[in-house]
């Protein structure tokens, strides 16, 4: 958290002291001491600089001010920015009565924006724009780094230079216009501006407050979404599939097969897809959870954290096993032609998820998240 105070808020709402760290604005304060002149005895102005929209907060200054007036009549208000709900704001400023204390000057820039850059009209230069971006953050070692896959955004750039950002897990439709004001110099919707840094792997998009990083292809979500899909759908059949086709063989009164070695190494297999289908299952409910609540990843998740990488490392291992009884099922020509075929594909998808696990930390090390 960025104060101490925001720090104790999260405390009091049940997340561990030692959990949180508070991490300060990266701006010097002492840059600006003594630029301008302290006010008289009784006077303060306070400068409020935010995009008037639902939640920033202006109402509520406006509310604290009415009150305040009367015991400070010194006390001012600067509100500089602009927004939909400016409309709003002004309103709140006559309706109290506040139209003498508080100032509101609206949108302000330092120099004129330039104009969108229209002469080249290939714009080839700004090409390198396109591409997979995450929001850059700290390395994790916890499976919390899983949702930096749902962080991922998809820029593409069309023939008049502009950009659209879209969401990468479902780039289609229109996304985020980005409107090109100059060489690798964008405006996204509510004025916000984004300046792109060719640093070639390292490229990224430089965000007030944020980063909008490049990402390998490895961590590309447009194809590991559908891989991870896929496998999961297979693991989680044949897992469905599994006490039908044992109770079809009872009645049949036929083994899958008359080695024993055979049988053991087809119920391995089962039971590594089990452990990979309870791992994603678990997983899924954690985040959805999580999403609502973040106050459950506390000590009390601790215990059910540890089975979650126990079958997570179970599922890591055994997908070299299932691997393995796949090429042995082919070299001896064990079971039916369809049975080696379902065999490959487990293999396969146990294999996808086994990466997932590894990559994203599910089969983790670390309690601390």
């Amino acid at each position: 958290m960025p104060s101490a105070s925001a720090a104790q808020e999260l405390i009091e709402e049940g997340i561990p002291a030692q959990r949180t760290i508070v991490v300060p604005f990266c701006v010097d304060e002492t840059l600006f001491s003594g630029v301008a002149p302290l006010p008289a005895s009784g006077e303060l102005t306070l400068v409020m600089a935010a995009r008037m929209y639902p939640g920033k907060g202006q109402p509520e200054l406006l509310s604290a001010l009415s009150k305040l007036r009367p015991r400070y009549p010194g006390v001012r208000a600067l509100l500089v920015g602009d927004g939909p709900t400016r409309g709003e704001v002004e309103a709140e400023i006559d309706r109290r009565g506040l139209r003498n204390v508080v100032t509101s000057l609206g949108r302000r820039f330092l120099a004129k924006p330039p104009e969108p850059d229209r002469s080249n009209a290939n714009l080839s230069g700004d090409a390198g724009v396109a591409g997979i971006y995450h929001w850059s953050r700290r390395a994790e070692s916890s499976f919390l780094r899983l949702s930096d896959l749902l962080s991922e955004r998809v820029v593409k750039v069309d023939d008049t230079g502009s950009a659209s950002l879209h969401v990468a897990i479902w780039p289609f439709g229109h996304g985020e216009v980005l409107r090109r004001v100059g060489k690798n110099l964008y405006e996204a919707p509510g004025h916000t501006r984004m300046a792109f840094v060719d640093n070639g792997s390292q490229s990224y998009f430089a965000v007030p407050a944020l980063r909008l990083q490049r990402a390998s292809w490895s961590l590309d979500v447009r194809w590991i979404g559908p891989a991870v899909a896929v496998s999961t759908a297979i693991v989680v059949l044949t897992v469905m599939a599994w006490p039908i086709g044992l109770l079809w063989r009872l009645w049949r009164k036929r083994p899958w097969s008359e080695a024993g070695g055979d049988r053991y190494k087809y119920l391995a297999v089962r039971l590594v897809s089990l452990a990979d289908a309870a791992v994603i299952v678990a997983a899924v409910v954690l985040f959805i959870r999580g999403s609502i609540n973040p106050t459950i990843f506390n000590d009390p998740l601790d215990h059910a954290l540890v089975v979650l990488y126990a079958l997570a490392w179970m599922g890591v291992i055994g997908a070299m096993a299932c691997l393995s009884v796949a090429i042995l099922f082919w070299r001896n020509g064990v079971g039916s032609r369809w049975s080696r075929i379902h065999h490959s594909l487990i293999a396969a998808s146990t294999v996808v998820i086994a990466w997932l696990f590894l990559t994203f930390h599910i089969a983790g090390t670390t309690l601390i998240y």
